[in-house]
């Protein structure tokens, strides 16, 4: 029998304390007073995840579902069901078997993710291997750029709702590359002003995004200049050499150049995190502004 649906504060001793004070509320339990089961039982038991569960259920050779009811501790972010609703249709059934485990792995980590613990942001490895961008406030939390809206315990874990789909990198346009980070929350937000979002996301197209990080913006603002950290077409690190030229996307030339170990943007920013693959392009992670060359 499905669990109520209705949000409100779950009597579970693991977790009161997150719901209390980072959460905006938690799952409503039928029986508060029961122990908990596992991760995967308590999953089932809400009607709010039964998405989720059911491609679990498909993961057959790497039984996904048998390793979070037996096996742990573990934190499972499940997407709310309008989160899925919301994906393009057919995005989940285009998926091989191996394809959906990765995926469905990037929910989970493998270890318990106390919010209260956890950095104002920090970055935590999934089991799939990438890493999830993490944001806690005092009044809301967010998981790559998703917000969690509750939590429920169970006794080899936590699983926290939360109301987006995440995908790995590999999955991402450029656009989505950087929107799941924190350290690029500024240039996100000069993206959408400007409505350059759409043509990063364009996946008939390639490209390379020199993203400064948001420190860069303490004393710059991109302004006009973003079209120029933007080269049409996919150039990965190892496709520089000592010193070259690429045109960008407003027209003017950026040059790369290779100091040892540190891939050089005009002689002013460096590439702190480089080659963040998507399937339309990449992006390279600068720690200044780039500044447009003059005309004159």
């Amino acid at each position: 029998m499905k669990k109520n649906n209705t949000l409100s504060l779950l009597h579970l001793p693991i977790i009161l304390f997150i719901c209390s004070f980072v959460l905006t509320s938690c799952l409503d339990s039928s029986n508060p007073n029961q122990a908990p089961g596992n991760l995967l039982e308590e999953a089932k038991s809400y009607s709010e995840f039964d998405t989720f569960v059911g491609y679990l259920s498909e993961t057959d050779e790497a039984e996904l579902d048998s390793t979070i009811a037996n096996e742990g501790p573990f934190t499972v972010l499940i997407p709310t069901e309008e989160a899925f609703d919301e994906l393009p249709e057919g995005t989940f059934s285009s998926f091989s078997e191996e394809e959906l485990t990765e995926v469905l792995s990037y929910h989970i980590v493998e270890e318990v993710v106390d919010l209260n613990n956890v950095d104002t942001q920090e970055r935590i490895e999934s089991m799939q291997g990438n890493d999830l961008y993490f944001e806690v406030g005092t009044d809301s939390s967010f998981v790559n750029s998703g917000q969690l809206l509750a939590s429920v315990g169970a006794d080899n874990g936590v699983i926290y709702q939360i109301n987006k789909v995440m995908l790995p990198d590999s999955y991402l346009h450029t656009a989505g590359l950087i929107s799941k980070r924190y350290q690029l929350d500024s240039l996100d937000s000069a993206l959408s002003d400007a409505d350059l979002q759409a043509d990063l996301a364009d996946t008939t197209q390639n490209y390379t995004v020199f993203a400064p990080e948001d420190e860069a913006f303490e004393d710059a603002t991109l302004q006009d200049a973003l079209e120029y950290h933007v080269v049409p077409q996919k150039l990965m690190s190892d496709d520089f050499s000592s010193s070259q030229t690429y045109e960008t996307l407003s027209g003017e030339e950026l040059t790369v150049e290779i100091d040892g170990e540190n891939i050089i943007i005009n002689g002013e920013a460096t590439v702190s995190t480089a080659d963040i693959e998507g399937n339309n392009g990449v992006v390279h992670i600068i720690d200044t502004i780039l500044e447009v060359p003059s005309k004159e």
